[in-house]
């Protein structure tokens, strides 16, 4: 018999059949796609919201990973002074504006001594600057103060920053395989006018930029000491 000779009923069956197998394999992925845009919109999106800045002026002094590493911190409305010891070395002086990404270092070292020299704010010192938008995590407790966590996300890693209502900075951790780092956490906080002076360059000091690139091959981004260790 030919296909000719086929009953047009048992054609129609056939046609069926084959319809029948091609709706379920178009349903599938159907069903897939359904499945995951319902698992898309019922996870928790990330969103960036304002951070709180700094509203009143304040010093505080705190502690890092790194040992035997002490860092205080005077902030006059948008500038800020830090001052990061090392046990047996000395300190090392930074004069920024919230803002720039950069810092103007001063320290008693021959190479640079009378001088400030700016350079681009390294990674570890991100919490003097935090960027004005971040992803709110939690609330935290440091220093005997309320805190919200806040991530931001850069080239270089991931830094989350325990910030007051009032936009005080009070910790800052990156991560190391998963691990969370301490960059800093504050100790003690004093709210309320701070010296005026204490967060401008001294009149003695002789400004020096350094062309964008050439302050990593000249070591001076190094002045600032490694927070993580």
């Amino acid at each position: 018999m030919t296909n000719n000779d086929v009953p047009a009923t048992g054609r129609a069956g056939a046609s069926c059949a084959r319809a029948s197998r091609t709706d379920r394999r178009r349903a599938i992925p159907l069903s897939m796609g359904a499945g995951l845009a319902a698992l898309l919109l019922s996870a928790p999106l990330a969103r960036a919201e304002p951070v709180p800045r700094p509203r009143t002026d304040y010093a505080l002094s705190g502690r890092v990973a790194a040992d035997k590493v002490v860092v205080s911190i005077v902030s006059v409305g948008p500038r800020l002074r830090v001052d990061v010891g090392v046990a047996g070395k000395g300190s090392v002086t930074g004069f920024l504006d919230r803002g720039s990404s950069k810092i103007l270092l001063t320290a008693d070292m021959k190479a640079v001594r009378g001088n400030a020299i700016e350079v681009e704010l390294p990674m570890d010192y991100l919490f003097l600057d935090f960027p004005e938008e971040a992803e709110r995590l939690k609330r935290d407790r440091v220093a005997d103060e309320v805190c919200d966590v806040w991530r931001t996300n850069t080239s270089s890693g991931t830094v989350d920053a325990c910030i007051t209502p009032d936009g005080i900075v009070l910790r800052a951790q990156t991560y190391l395989r998963d691990q969370p780092q301490t960059l800093f956490e504050a100790l003690t906080v004093t709210r309320g006018p701070q010296q005026p002076g204490a967060v401008e360059l001294p009149s003695n000091v002789k400004l020096r930029r350094i062309p964008k690139g050439l302050d990593g091959l000249l070591g001076l981004d190094a002045m600032l000491p490694n927070l993580t260790r």
